[in-house]
C-alpha cells in the first residue's frame, strides 16, 4: 500500500472494479484482504480499480470528483462518494495524458427502519434491477431491548442504531427519569450484510424523543426536556460531547425536535405545549442559551410538531405546526376531539395548520413567513426532498374525531365501516413551498408516519397498515410495515391496537445517500 503516484506508460484502461467491504486501509497495511468483497457497491466502500496505466490523482464518478491518495501496487483505491442514485448506472472515467478510461456500475443502499415494538431494525436493500428499486428485507442482528432511532454517518459508511438501554426513576414526577442509551455502530459495507464494530452508552436526562446527526457525524439526543451531544467523528469510539437541561414550562413540557443550523455552530429546539422555540450555542465546550421565541402565544393548547431546515441554507428553516398527535395519549386526543368538534371555540383553543419560515440572524431567531396548511388533516413529520419540494406525512382528522370513544385504543375498534367508505386515510403529500402548490404522492389505509425521499425511487415511511380483522368484518387489525412509493406498503408485523398511539412505537426511518 502506498501514496506514491505510479508512473503512466500508456493508455489508461479499467477492467473491473472490486469492493472491498468494511476494510479502512491504513498505509502501513501490505496485503489487502480477499474475503471482503460481495460485488455490492455502496456509498462510502472502499474499491480497488483493476486496470493499466491508472495513476492519477483524481477521477470522476459521474459529475463527482473523487480525490485519489492511495494505491495497492499501481491500481488506485478509491471511496464510493455519496449522493448517487439507487436506480442509475454510474460511471467511473479517469483522464491521463496518454487518454481517457471507463467503466459503468450500480449502487446498492441500505433504507434502515424501526419497529419500535417489535424490538428490529429492518434493512431495506435498494437495487436498480428490482422492481419498484427494492430488493429483499434483512434485520439487524441485535439484542437490544428498545430500539428507537436510526441515523447514518456523513459519508454513509456507518449505520448508529439508537436503543433505550435503562431507565432510572429520579423522583414521582413521570417527566423525571434519566434514560441510559446504547448507540450500536454498525458498518454497512461490510460483505453481504451490515456487521457491528462498537458500542457506546451515554445518559440523558428525560424521555428520549427524537436523535439528529449532523455532517460532522456530531449527534443531538433529545429528551423531552433535554439535550445530550455525542461525537460519532470516530465511529468505532464515540464520545459524550456535551449536556443541557432545556427550559421547562410551569405544567408540561415536551421538546419535540432539534436541528443543527447556521453551519453546524448553533441549534434550535421545539417545545409543542408552549409552542416555542429555543436557540443554542454549540461553539464552546458548555451548550448555552441564546434565544427563546414563543410561536404561537395567543394559543393554550400544543400545536408545534416537526422543524426542518432548508438544504440550500442552515439559516433557515421551517416549522410544522396543527394538531400534535406524535403524542397522542388519551388526554390530548380528548382535548383535539373536543376542540374539533366543536362549531365554536375560543381563540386560545383553535388549531391552526401552518409552516413558519424562521432565520437565525446572529444569535436571535427571526419569523420570516407563514404558509397556510390543509386543515382536514394531521401532521407528523417533513422532509426535504431531492426536487427541492417538502414531503409531510399525514393522517385525516376526521378519523380521529369520528369515533364516539375517546380512548386512543379505540380508535381503531369503534370505526367500522366508515373506514371502507373513506378513500384513504394515510397522505404523504409533496408541497412546493415557493408555489404552495401540493401533490398527493401516497395514499391508503394506514397511519403513515417518519419518513425519507429516496433518490428516484420517492418517499419511503414507516406505517401502521390497516386492513380488515380476521375476528369480525366491521373491525380492523394494524400491522407494523414501510411504505415505499415505487411498490406499495409492506405489513411485516400484526401490531395490538394499544399500541397504535402514542405512535411513536412505529418507528424512525433513515437512507443512505
Amino acid at each position: 500500500m502506498t501514496d506514491v503516484l505510479p508512473i503512466n506508460t500508456g493508455k489508461p484502461a479499467i477492467k473491473k472494479i472490486i469492493d472491498l467491504g468494511g476494510l479502512d486501509i491504513p498505509l502501513a497495511s501490505e496485503h489487502l484482504p480477499k474475503h471482503f468483497s460481495d460485488q455490492r457497491f455502496s456509498p462510502g466502500e472502499w474499491v480497488l480499480i483493476q486496470g493499466e496505466n491508472l495513476s492519477a490523482r483524481e477521477l470522476f464518478i459521474d459529475n463527482k470528483r473523487v480525490s485519489v491518495d492511495r494505491y495497492y501496487g499501481r491500481l488506485p483505491l478509491i471511496q464510493i462518494p455519496t449522493g448517487l442514485s439507487p436506480l442509475k448506472e454510474h460511471q467511473i472515467s479517469i483522464n491521463t495524458d496518454f487518454g481517457k478510461a471507463s467503466y459503468s456500475f450500480h449502487t446498492q443502499h441500505y433504507i434502515a427502519a424501526t419497529d419500535t415494538d417489535g424490538k428490529t431494525t429492518h434493512l431495506i436493500r435498494t437495487n436498480a434491477k428490482s422492481e419498484g428499486g427494492v430488493e429483499e428485507w434483512l434485520s439487524l442482528t441485535s439484542d437490544a431491548d428498545r430500539p428507537m432511532f436510526n441515523l447514518i454517518s456523513a459519508d454513509s459508511r456507518f449505520l448508529f442504531s439508537i436503543n433505550i438501554d435503562d431507565r432510572a426513576e429520579v423522583n414521582q414526577d413521570a417527566e423525571m427519569h434519566s434514560f441510559v442509551m446504547e448507540i450500536i455502530t454498525y458498518h454497512l459495507a461490510a460483505p453481504n450484510s451490515p456487521a457491528e464494530i462498537a458500542r457506546f452508552k451515554t445518559e440523558i436526562g428525560s424521555t428520549p424523543i427524537d436523535a439528529v446527526i449532523n455532517s460532522h457525524n456530531k449527534i443531538i439526543l433529545l429528551g423531552k426536556n433535554s439535550l445530550t451531544l455525542v461525537d460519532a467523528s470516530n465511529p468505532h469510539q464515540l464520545q459524550n460531547n456535551a449536556q443541557f437541561m432545556l427550559p421547562k414550562n410551569k405544567e408540561r413540557t415536551a421538546f419535540v425536535d432539534a436541528a443543527f443550523v447556521d453551519n453546524n455552530k448553533k441549534i434550535v429546539a421545539l417545545e409543542t405545549y408552549s409552542n416555542s422555540l429555543v436557540l443554542l450555542d454549540i461553539e464552546s465546550p458548555n451548550i448555552s442559551l441564546l434565544d427563546q421565541m414563543h410561536l404561537l402565544p395567543t394559543k393554550t393548547i400544543p400545536l408545534s410538531i416537526d422543524i426542518e431546515v432548508n438544504p440550500e441554507n442552515s439559516q433557515e428553516f421551517w416549522v410544522l405546526q396543527g394538531s400534535n398527535y406524535r403524542l397522542a395519549n388519551k388526554k390530548l386526543i380528548a382535548l383535539y376531539k373536543k376542540i374539533l368538534q366543536k362549531k365554536e371555540a375560543v381563540e386560545s383553543e383553535k388549531p391552526v395548520n401552518q409552516l413558519q419560515k424562521l432565520r437565525v440572524n446572529q444569535n436571535k431567531l427571526e419569523l420570516s413567513s407563514t404558509l397556510k396548511m390543509d386543515n382536514k388533516y394531521a401532521y407528523y413529520y417533513s422532509t426535504f426532498g431531492q426536487d427541492g419540494r417538502l414531503y409531510l406525512s399525514s393522517t385525516k382528522l376526521e378519523w380521529f374525531i369520528s369515533t364516539q370513544d375517546k380512548k386512543p385504543k379505540n380508535l381503531l375498534g369503534n370505526i367500522g365501516s366508515k373506514v371502507w367508505d373513506t378513500v384513504s386515510i394515510g397522505r404523504i403529500i409533496a408541497l412546493d413551498t415557493q408555489t404552495e402548490k401540493v401533490q398527493t404522492i401516497a395514499s391508503g389505509f394506514g397511519i403513515y408516519y417518519h419518513l425519507v425521499d429516496v433518490p428516484d425511487i420517492g418517499p419511503v415511511f414507516t406505517l401502521a397498515k390497516i386492513g380488515p380483522s380476521p375476528l369480525a368484518m366491521m373491525m380492523v387489525q394494524p400491522y407494523w410495515g414501510v411504505g415505499v412509493k415505487s411498490t406499495g406498503t409492506y405489513a411485516k408485523r400484526k401490531m395490538d391496537k394499544y399500541a397504535i398511539f402514542p405512535p411513536y412505537s412505529l418507528g424512525f426511518i433513515a437512507y443512505q445517500y
